[in-house]
C-alpha cells in the first residue's frame, strides 16, 4: 500500500444489509466540506453551492443552492438532522435522518428520509423512501415512493465527529520536522518539504498577515500545517497558495488547534481541518476540504480533498482493541502453559 493510504483505514458503515449503503474508507476523501454541528440556521441559510460530499451532523439550511457530486449515482448530501431547502438542487442522492423541508427544488437522484418529510414544487428522478409523514405538493417522484420505510443512517456521526477532532488533536502533538521561511516581511510565507511527512506550524497572526502561502515539495511530500494561537477569533483572508516541485493541493492540510472561530474570505486552495471553529465564510472560493464545528455563510466550495494519511488517533476501532485483546489473553495463555510445562 501506499504512502497516501497506509496508516489510514477507516470505514463508517452502519447499514451493511442496505441497498444504499455508503462504504466510506477515507472520510477526508469522501466528504468534502463536513459540520461536527449545523450548516447554517433558520435566519440565516447558506446560499452558493458545494461540490463533492456534504454533512452535517447537525440541522441545515440551504437558501438558492446547488450540490453537486461528478457521479450523480452517488450520494451528495448526509444530514443527521432536520435538511431545510428553499430553492436548489441536489445532483446526487440524499441521506437525511431528521425532518426533511424541501421546497422549488430537484434530487437527480433517490431521497432516503428517516422522519417526517414536506415538500413542494418539486421532482425527484429516482425513488422516494420516508419513514414518516409525507406531505407533497406541485412535484412528483421519477421512481417508486416508498412510505413506512425501515431507515437506517448511513453515516455513524457520533463516531466521525470525534475521528476529525481526534486527528486535529493529534496533528497538533506532532513534531515540526520544518521552519516556515518568512519573506517580505513576512507577507509571503514558505515551506520546504521533504519526501515523506512533514509538519511545520505556523501563528494564526502570521497565516492572517500573508498574502501568499509557497508550499515545495517532491510528489512524494505531504504536509501538515499547524496553525497555533489566538482563540475567539481567527481570520484567513485567502493566501494565494502556491504548490511547487511535484507536491500537489490535496498533499498538504491546515490543521487549526484551538481556533474558536475563523472568518474565511476570499480564494484558498488548501484543505482545513477545523472541529472545534465556527467558519463564517462569507466571500470567495475555498477548494478543498472545509470541515468545521458549524459553518455559516454563502461562498463556494469547490471539490478538493486531503489526499495524505492521517496519524493513527489514540482510541482504537472496537475490531482492533478486540484483536489486541485476544492477543493479549493468547500470550498469557501459552505463558502460562510454558510455566506449567517446565514446573
Amino acid at each position: 500500500m501506499s504512502l497516501r493510504r497506509k496508516h489510514f483505514i477507516f470505514i463508517l458503515l452502519l447499514s451493511i444489509n442496505s441497498s444504499h449503503a455508503a462504504v466510506i474508507n477515507d472520510p477526508f476523501a469522501y466528504f468534502n466540506v463536513y459540520s461536527l454541528g449545523n450548516i447554517g440556521s433558520a435566519n440565516d441559510r447558506y446560499n452558493t453551492d458545494f461540490q463533492g460530499v456534504t454533512g452535517a451532523a447537525g440541522d441545515a439550511y440551504f437558501g438558492n443552492f446547488g450540490f453537486t457530486n461528478n457521479n450523480q449515482s452517488e450520494y451528495v448530501f448526509h444530514g443527521d438532522g432536520q435538511l431545510n431547502m428553499a430553492s436548489g438542487g441536489f445532483k446526487g442522492s440524499v441521506d437525511v435522518a431528521g425532518t426533511t423541508n424541501l421546497s422549488n427544488f430537484h434530487i437527480t437522484g433517490d431521497l432516503f428520509a428517516g422522519s417526517d418529510v414536506s415538500l413542494s414544487n418539486f421532482s425527484i428522478s429516482g425513488n422516494l423512501n420516508h419513514a414518516g409523514n409525507l406531505s407533497m405538493s406541485s412535484g412528483s417522484a421519477g421512481g417508486t415512493i416508498l412510505s413506512s420505510f425501515a431507515y437506517q443512517p448511513e453515516i455513524d456521526f457520533l463516531s466521525l465527529n470525534q475521528l476529525f477532532r481526534d486527528t486535529s488533536s493529534s496533528l497538533a502533538q506532532r513534531a515540526d520536522t520544518g521552519t516556515i521561511d518568512y519573506r517580505n516581511s513576512g507577507g509571503d510565507l514558505h515551506a520546504i518539504a521533504a519526501s515523506g511527512e512533514n509538519v511545520f506550524t505556523v501563528t494564526a497572526e502570521e497565516l492572517r498577515k500573508a498574502y501568499a502561502f509557497t508550499v515545495t515539495g517532491p510528489a512524494d511530500a505531504v504536509v501538515y500545517i499547524n496553525v497555533v494561537g489566538g482563540g475567539d477569533t481567527e481570520l484567513m483572508d485567502g493566501a494565494n497558495w502556491h504548490y511547487l516541485g511535484g507536491v500537489k493541493n490535496d498533499d498538504v492540510i491546515v490543521n487549526y488547534t484551538n481556533a474558536d472561530r475563523i472568518n474565511l474570505h476570499g480564494s484558498n486552495i488548501v484543505n482545513l481541518l477545523a472541529p472545534d471553529a465556527d467558519i463564517y465564510f462569507t466571500s470567495g472560493v475555498h477548494t478543498g476540504n472545509l470541515i468545521a464545528a458549524n459553518l455559516y455563510g454563502g461562498a463556494q466550495v469547490n471539490l478538493g480533498g486531503f489526499d495524505g494519511p492521517i496519524p493513527p488517533t489514540n482510541i482504537p476501532e472496537p475490531q482492533t482493541l478486540m484483536l489486541f485483546l485476544m492477543g493479549l489473553a493468547g500470550i498469557g495463555f501459552m505463558r502460562r502453559r510454558s510455566q506449567r510445562t517446565t514446573s
